[in-house]
């Protein structure tokens, strides 16, 4: 802050003097022969392997993990808060492709001032940064996947009203509203179809092989179901059994059922 003026009329003015500044949350895993696996929306991807030539690899965007893995061990890490990151080392406005993988360290990128178009150039208030880590003897993607899923979406239960569950169902209190399996199937989202009544299933598959997954639905009095595309367009019809129905899953895609 500067004065300036004669005393008694002064003038205040806060001169917009904003250093470049960034600031980062460095986890330096020791890992000799690191190889790493960022998650992206409905995939992964390693770096220096599965980027374009010429891409920016100075930072990334995790969605749920970021895995490094060598030799006999791997390490899951993920961020709640803050997805963007690099990875070696910070970002020093360096352009190098591909990007030399000479250590096991990953930086949260968690805030920076480095430009000011369409960007207010200063942050403050108090901010909160979270983050998971697990190790495993060596890496594998199912379970990065249900960790990371884990840790950035807790569990959220809602009250269902006027949902009976069916007679094999333990208990109302204990009745699921839907359970998939295996394990290298997971639900993607689970709405209200766009066009009338009925629920929509969206299921992914994270282990890389095509799958034919189990989807139980205990509660409600589900009759039919149907094979859609992403836009819930019908494709076929599925045969559904007590609220239990079977449905493809290509390897590393998505697979959508709508049943009323």
């Amino acid at each position: 802050m500067e004065h300036r003026g004669r005393l008694g009329a002064g003038q205040l003015s806060f001169p917009d003097a904003c250093h470049k500044e960034a600031g980062y949350f460095a986890f330096p895993f020791e890992i000799s022969r690191p190889r790493f696996h960022i998650e992206i929306p409905d995939g992964e991807m390693q770096p220096g392997k599965d980027i374009l030539d010429g891409a920016c690899m100075s930072w990334y965007c995790s969605q749920d993990y970021v895995a490094v893995e060598e030799p006999g061990c791997a390490i899951v890490w993920s961020a709640v808060d803050s997805p963007l990151l690099t990875l070696c080392d910070i970002n020093r406005e360096t352009f190098t492709s591909p990007l030399p993988i000479t250590n096991g360290h990953i930086y949260a990128y968690v805030f920076n001032n480095y430009w000011n178009t369409n960007y207010k150039a200063g942050q403050g208030g108090e901010m909160t940064f979270r983050f998971s880590v697990t190790t495993m003897p060596a890496y594998d993607r199912v379970t990065a996947v249900r960790f990371g899923q884990t840790v950035r979406t807790g569990l959220c239960a809602v009250s269902a009203r006027g949902v009976k569950p069916h007679a094999r169902a333990e208990s109302r209190l204990g009745t699921s509203l839907c359970s998939v399996s295996p394990t290298n199937v997971v639900i993607q989202s689970i709405k209200k179809v766009e066009s009338g009544k009925g629920l929509i299933i969206r299921l992914r598959e994270i282990g890389g092989k095509k799958t034919n997954a189990s989807i139980k639905l205990p509660a409600g009095s589900h009759k039919e179901a149907y094979a859609c595309n992403l836009v819930e367009v019908v494709q076929k019809s599925l045969p559904i059994t007590a609220g239990k129905l079977t449905l493809p899953v290509p390897a590393n895609g998505l697979a959508t059922v709508l049943v009323k």
